[in-house]
């Protein structure tokens, strides 16, 4: 990675929720980046779509560039994830529209990490959505004819 890194948030949470007087928000942990990841980041975040899964997007804290939600339970996307420490390259991949997703089960949901893209992508998916793989085909599609 090229740049100096952006701050991080402190703490590992995915996402969780918070209740504000002005609305709904869900707070995510961004990943450390580089400018150059950032700026990446902000123009993919541009192409994701206002409903996922049929949920409305809902506004994201602290840095809207490398995050996006989807619902309620959110459906969390973050830009400029780290590759999981648990990858290898015998790993099993989900490939959906030619993109290879590292699936990792969670004690709620799902994480999918687009582990071979540039900037690395990360989709994590509550157990309320019922098909995990759709979500991802869904966002990649709406990303495409954005």
């Amino acid at each position: 990675m090229v740049g100096k890194p952006l701050p991080a948030a402190v703490g590992m949470a995915m996402a969780g929720l918070l209740l504000g007087g002005c609305g709904r928000s869900v707070l995510v942990s961004p990943p450390e980046v580089s400018a150059e990841v950032g700026a990446a980041c902000a123009a993919a975040s541009e192409a994701l779509p206002d409903t996922l899964a049929g949920q409305p997007r809902v506004e994201t804290v602290p840095d809207p560039a490398l995050a996006a939600a989807w619902g309620a339970p959110a459906i969390v996307w973050r830009c400029g994830a780290p590759v999981p420490g648990s990858f290898t390259k015998a790993s099993q991949l989900l490939e959906v529209d030619g993109v290879d997703w590292y699936p990792e089960p969670l004690s709620r949901g799902s994480r999918f990490t687009a582990v071979r893209s540039d900037p690395v992508v990360e989709l994590t998916v509550p157990d309320a959505y019922a098909n995990p793989a759709g979500v991802i085909a869904e966002l990649q599609s709406a990303a495409e004819d954005g």
